[in-house]
Formats: structure tokens, C-alpha cells, sequence
């Protein structure tokens, strides 16, 4: 009987030993979760930071495409500039030229 007693006791010892590991192994589930739900939501910030990202790269790129667009037609302009100041100049010239010759 007395190892009965000291099986029971074991038991007993066994019983809280399990119910205190299956406590402890629950919190650290509810942690687990707790951390999971927390990177999901830093997950959603970075995605939210990338699609921003990723719009100002394009507001970039059309920037870049507007400024590259308005330096060729500054360049356009700048050869019929020189083009026209060149004419102006050789009419010039050559209306010199009429009046010496008059």
C-alpha cells in the first residue's frame, strides 16, 4: 500500500508537471502569435513603403524623360538660333556689300 501511495504521489507529481508545461507551452503559443501578427503588419508597412518606392521611381523616371525632352527642344532652339543669326548676318553682309557697290 505504501507503493501505492508513492505511485499516486508520482502521479500527481507527473499530472501538475504536464498541466504546468502545457500552460507554459500555451503562453509561448499566444507569443508566437503575437509575434507573427506583428510581422505581418511590419510585412504590410514594407510593402506599402516598396509601392511607394516604386511610385516615386516612376515620378522620377517621367521627370527625368520631361527634363531630357525640354534639353533637346532647348537644343532645337539653339541651332535655329544660330542657323537664323547666321542668315540675319550673311544678309547683312551682302546688304553691305549692295550698298558699297551702290
Amino acid at each position: 500500500e505504501t507503493q501505492i501511495e508513492a505511485d499516486r504521489e508520482t502521479i500527481r507529481a507527473l499530472e501538475e508537471a504536464l498541466e504546468g508545461a502545457l500552460g507554459e507551452s500555451e503562453r509561448r503559443n499566444r507569443l508566437l502569435e503575437e509575434a507573427y501578427e506583428e510581422t505581418e503588419g511590419f510585412r504590410g508597412e514594407l510593402v506599402k513603403c516598396q509601392m511607394e518606392r516604386d511610385q516615386l521611381s516612376l515620378d522620377w523616371m517621367k521627370t527625368c524623360t520631361r527634363c531630357d525632352s525640354l534639353s533637346e527642344q532647348v537644343s532645337d532652339l539653339q541651332r535655329a538660333l544660330e542657323s537664323a543669326t547666321n542668315q540675319r548676318d550673311l544678309a547683312l553682309g551682302r546688304d553691305a556689300e549692295l550698298a558699297e557697290a551702290a
